[in-house]
């Protein structure tokens, strides 16, 4: 067993031996290797495009302030309570960030100041149009219209793909501390002004129909009182007015009449229950106020991206070193494999 240890070892030191002497025949061919890639290295970071990053930061609390709206409420003798189960917890956020539907409101934005969308912008970027032009069926796709509902169905199949690639590769939104409100968002393109628009768009349209439907209940119940207030002081107006002419008419009338004073009580009294409606519906109102800021999550910008945005490029020096590494991997392979073909060529022999 001693013997075949000691036969095992030096076969590797042998081994071992004649692949550094391999190495050492052939060091003008892995010197032009590593050189070749080396410039080879340069020339890709020379010619790639650099990579733009557009980054948001901000607050969205879906807590509710209740804590002095709540006392404030008890004055008027009403109890605003919980709003039930919430359908946006802090994970659903992050899902409503990435959907479907946002997304697609979000490519169709116009860019400022120009007759063109988000999604034709990225388009071109990369280049896909011309790829789309050379195929019969692709071709008249390009641009994509203004809106979503005058896409073709060709339109709509190319846009699905594109769509999921922007929100797989170039897009995420994260929470980094779950004890926390803030999210951070990221765009990354090799357009600068797509990485900008997006990040922008996406936070506010996403934040906008987050604060609307969470708010939806309570500003339609708003809605509704202010319509119901608004009505009861018109008939209130109307009435004191009324009850105003009922009083003019029996201004010095015989005492004794009293049947002539009828239309003035009953005009008073109207006036009295419209205004006990109108109190009850305004002291309600009130309350739908409250209920409606206790409701509204607390959005703020933390940090917004703004032109030039920070630009990744490849360095000379790392792809100078990276090329010429993986090229000088590729010579000892191309040596390695050359010298298994001689050995299998002899014993075949």
């Amino acid at each position: 067993m001693t013997t075949n240890k000691e036969i095992s070892f030096i076969d590797v030191v042998n081994k071992v031996v004649a692949f550094i002497k391999l190495l050492l025949r052939n060091w003008l061919f892995l010197g032009c290797c590593s050189l070749v890639g080396g410039i080879i290295g340069i020339a890709i970071a020379f010619y790639t495009k650099p990579t733009y990053e557009a980054k948001s930061v901000f607050v969205l609390s879906n807590q509710p302030r209740s804590s002095g709206l709540m006392n404030l409420a008890s004055q008027f003798g009403f109890s605003l309570g919980n709003s039930g189960a919430d359908a946006f917890s802090d994970d659903n956020i992050l899902s409503l960030f990435r959907s479907v539907y946002l997304s697609e409101r979000v490519l169709f934005k116009k860019l400022p100041n120009t007759n063109d969308n988000l999604i034709n912008l990225y388009c071109r970027s990369l280049q896909l149009d011309k790829g789309w032009a050379k195929k019969d069926r692709l071709k008249h796709a390009f641009p994509f219209p203004l809106s979503p509902k005058l896409m073709t169905g060709v339109q709509d199949s190319l846009f699905r793909e594109v769509q999921d690639v922007i929100m797989k590769s170039n897009f995420n939104v994260v929470r980094n501390d779950k004890k926390t409100n803030i999210y951070e968002i990221y765009t990354k393109s090799k357009n600068e002004m797509f990485a900008l628009y997006f990040t922008r768009y996406i936070v506010d349209e996403t934040t906008q129909f987050y604060i609307e439907t969470k708010t939806k209940l309570a500003r339609q119940n708003l809605d509704m009182l202010q319509k119901e207030a608004d009505s009861l002081r018109t008939l209130l107006e109307r009435s004191i007015n009324s009850t105003a002419v009922a009083l003019d008419n029996v201004y010095n009338l015989n005492p004794s009449l009293q049947v002539n004073r009828t239309p003035v009580q009953k005009n008073q009294a109207q006036t009295t229950v419209i205004a006990a409606a109108y109190g009850e519906v305004v002291k309600n109102l009130e309350v739908a106020k409250i209920t409606l800021q206790k409701e509204t999550p607390l959005f703020q910008m933390v940090d917004e991206p703004r032109m030039p945005l920070k630009a990744k490029k490849l360095g000379k020096l790392f792809s100078l070193v990276v090329g010429s590494f993986l090229a000088g991997v590729l010579g000892i392979m191309f040596l390695l494999f050359k010298k298994l073909l001689k050995v299998r060529r002899a014993y075949g022999k």
